[in-house]
C-alpha cells in the first residue's frame, strides 16, 4: 500500500497547530479555524488507533485489513476535509468583507484631486532613484502629507507617476495599514491561517486519494 502513515499526519498537524495564532475577541473565523485543525488532529488520531487495530487482528486476511484501512481513510478523513473546507470558505468571506473595509476610505476632495495631478507630475520628472526614495520616506513617515502624496500617486494612471505598479501595490500596503490598521492586521493574521488550512488540506486530501486509490480486489466485498 502506499496510503500515508495517520500516526505522521497526526504529528504534521500538531506541529501546524503549534503555528496557530490564538484568536482575539471577535475573531469569530480564527477561533473556527482553530477549531478545525484540533479536528484533523482528531481525525488523525481516530484513523491511527483504527489502523492500529486493524493491523492487530489476527482474524482478518492482509487483503481484508488493506481494505477496512481504506475503509477507515475515507472514513475519518472526509469529514475532517469538509470541516477544514468550511473553516477556509469562512476565512476568505471574513477577509473579503475586510478587503471592503479597508478600501471604503473618503475620496480625495476636488483640492486634493488638483495637488495630486501636480504630485504625479512632479514624481514622473524626478530621477528614478529619488522617485522611489521619496515613496519609501513618505511610506515610513506616513503623516497627513505623506498620506496625501501616496493617494495621489495611487489616484492616477502608474504611468504618471513614473514608479512601478509592483511598489505602487506596496506603498498601497503601507497605506491600507495606516489609514485601517485594526481592519488589515485581521487580515493578515486570516491569511496565515488559511495558510495553515490549506497545507493540512492538500495533506488530508492525498491521504484520502490515496486510499480510494489503492488498489484492492472486490471492494465492494
Amino acid at each position: 500500500m502506499t496510503m500515508v502513515n495517520p500516526q505522521v499526519l497526526s504529528s504534521t498537524f500538531t506541529m501546524l497547530r503549534a503555528r496557530a495564532i490564538e484568536p482575539r475577541d471577535g475573531e469569530s473565523e480564527i477561533d473556527n479555524a482553530v477549531r478545525a485543525i484540533d479536528r484533523s488532529i482528531e481525525a488523525a488520531n481516530e484513523l491511527h488507533a483504527s489502523v492500529e487495530r486493524t493491523r492487530q487482528n489476527a482474524d482478518v486476511s492482509e487483503l481484508g485489513k488493506t481494505k477496512q484501512i481504506v475503509k477507515s481513510t475515507v472514513h475519518y478523513g472526509e469529514p475532517a476535509l469538509e470541516t477544514i473546507h468550511e473553516a477556509r470558505k469562512r476565512l476568505s468571506e471574513r477577509s473579503e468583507s475586510l478587503v471592503s473595509d479597508i478600501k471604503a476610505m473618503p475620496d480625495l476632495t476636488p483640492d486634493q484631486k488638483a495637488i495630486g495631478v501636480e504630485i504625479r507630475a512632479h514624481f514622473k520628472a524626478l530621477e528614478s532613484s529619488k522617485r522611489m526614495q521619496h515613496v519609501l520616506d513618505a511610506m515610513k513617515r506616513m503623516d497627513e502629507t505623506d498620506v496625501l502624496t501616496i493617494r495621489s500617486l495611487l489616484d492616477g494612471p502608474t504611468y504618471l507617476t513614473g514608479l512601478d505598479a509592483e511598489f505602487l501595490e506596496k506603498a498601497r500596503e503601507q497605506l491600507h495599514k495606516r489609514l485601517a490598521p485594526t481592519e488589515t492586521q485581521r487580515r493578515e493574521r486570516i491569511a496565515e491561517m488559511d495558510g495553515l488550512l490549506a497545507t493540512i488540506e492538500r495533506t488530508l486530501q492525498r491521504a484520502v486519494d490515496d486510499a480510494k486509490t489503492t488498489p484492492v480486489e472486490s471492494r465492494a466485498a
